[in-house]
């Protein structure tokens, strides 16, 4: 069994994840790594000597029973290399292998963009851990980033550049795209024999509204603050309150006459830039790995796969981009300026270039706007290729709602989230005023 040593940079985060266990038993920490300690010497061979949990990767949202763990193998010869051990309850990892089994193709080895998966132990019950294939090799190079890091210094820093992000993006998807979304359907929600289900649009729709409606909650506080500034700020006509817009819609007795149409089947279902690792060389990105399997599926709609990767982008790197007093006025316009742009590109078949000596925003847009064009090309499959938006600004609406339940979020966060979601809700529907009551008070 490998000696398991946890690097600085790993304790410190698991500390940190920790810190109110720790104030109520002393001993949190230390019995934790235990915990880590035993499950990894079951993840390795018997010929590893040395496991060094160099990171502690989390999600948008904390799960404390949950580790993803960047994990290096080192003075075991050819044993040495770089893995992905993701750490949790039984059921949910038993989960996301049944999910990755059902949804890869047959046949499936070593993929270029998708981490092959092996469960600890190879059988029987429970499952101890799910270990993704050596990433540094998958990679190919010694340092590897977070896709979101990656994105969020090509805005704020020019490195690495965001030519290069761009071109994983167009990996990224294109391999997906081939793996998984070519095995989409268009879903009718006109068709006679379509029913609504809450669920299927998004599992925590129905939580989400509530947090939003609830006057004890900061999301509700968030809510009123956005509403009275976009009216006092004259730009209710760029912005519709999302959370009133979906419950609306989603409590209509036909609500499939106010849904667009959206595709169907399978995709990752949690893809954004924190379960994607990049290989780092000099002021270039090459090379996307992805991990977390957990909300893989063959029933999925494929436009979160891009949806979340840009909400999540776009409500950390605002933060940065407009650090001044004016920061719902400059979303909302920023917002605006993105969706005419986009519309613009998808009717001419023309997303331009990065212009030459670009500042931050203008990195962020062209960035904002790749996204866009790579959804553009895999989400009009079926003869869909006026139908794509009209469905990605439904879901940019719907996933923003989100914001208010992640308690990690800052309250500049949970703001751009909402205002993002009401720029698109509003985009979405240029009729929704004239066929709804007036919107809700405050």
């Amino acid at each position: 069994m490998p000696m398991v040593v946890f690097a600085i940079t790993a304790r410190i985060k698991l500390e940190q994840r920790l810190a109110r266990a720790m104030a109520m038993q002393s001993d949190a920490l230390e019995k934790k790594m235990n915990e880590i300690e035993q499950a990894l010497q079951q993840v390795f061979p018997p010929g590893a000597k040395v496991a060094i949990v160099q990171d502690l990767y989390s999600g948008f949202r904390i799960r404390e029973a949950e580790h993803i763990l960047l994990v290096e193998v080192a003075n075991s010869g050819d044993l040495d290399g770089l893995s992905v051990v993701k750490l949790g309850p039984h059921g949910e990892l038993a989960k996301e292998w049944d999910a990755w089994h059902t949804c890869r193709p047959h046949g499936l080895r070593h993929d270029i963009v998708l981490m092959d998966l092996r469960r600890v132990p190879e059988a029987g019950d429970p499952i101890v851990a799910l270990a993704y294939a050596d990433a540094e090799q998958l990679i190919g190079v010694d340092q590897t980033v977070l896709l979101e890091r990656a994105m969020l210094d090509a805005v704020r820093l020019g490195e690495p550049t965001a030519e290069s992000v761009a071109d994983v993006l167009f990996q990224l998807y294109e391999r997906l795209g081939l793996l998984l979304y070519r095995h989409a359907d268009d879903e009718d929600p006109l068709a006679p024999d379509y029913r609504f289900d809450a669920n299927r649009l998004d599992r925590n729709l129905a939580k989400n509204l509530e947090i939003w409606a609830d006057e004890s909650r900061q999301a509700f506080l968030t809510r009123s603050s956005i509403t009275t500034a976009i009216d006092d700020l004259g730009l209710s006509e760029s912005f519709q309150d999302p959370a009133f817009m979906v419950s609306w819609i989603t409590q209509q007795p036909g609500a499939g006459t106010h849904l667009p149409r959206m595709l169907r089947g399978r995709s990752h279902g949690d893809l954004h830039g924190r379960n994607v690792l990049v290989g780092r060389i000099g002021n270039r990105v090459i090379w996307p790995a992805v991990f977390d399997y957990g909300n893989m599926g063959r029933d999925n709609l494929v436009g979160w796969d891009f949806v979340k990767m840009e909400a999540e982008f776009k409500l950390r790197a605002y933060r940065s981009l407009f650090p001044g007093e004016r920061f719902v006025e400059s979303v909302i316009r920023t917002e605006v300026e993105m969706f005419q742009a986009t519309e613009q590109s998808r009717n001419s078949g023309h997303f331009p270039e990065l212009p030459s000596g670009a500042v931050p925003l203008e990195r962020f847009r062209w960035l904002v706007q790749t996204i866009r064009r790579l959804a553009g090309g895999h989400l009009s499959y079926r003869n869909r290729s006026m139908l794509w938006l009209h469905e990605y600004y439904f879901l940019l609406a719907v996933y923003g709602l989100n914001a208010g339940r992640f308690e990690n979020l800052t309250p500049i966060e949970q703001t751009s989230a909402y205002l993002c979601a009401g720029a698109a809700a509003d985009r979405f529907s240029d009729t929704f005023r004239q066929r709804t009551p007036a919107k809700e008070t405050r």
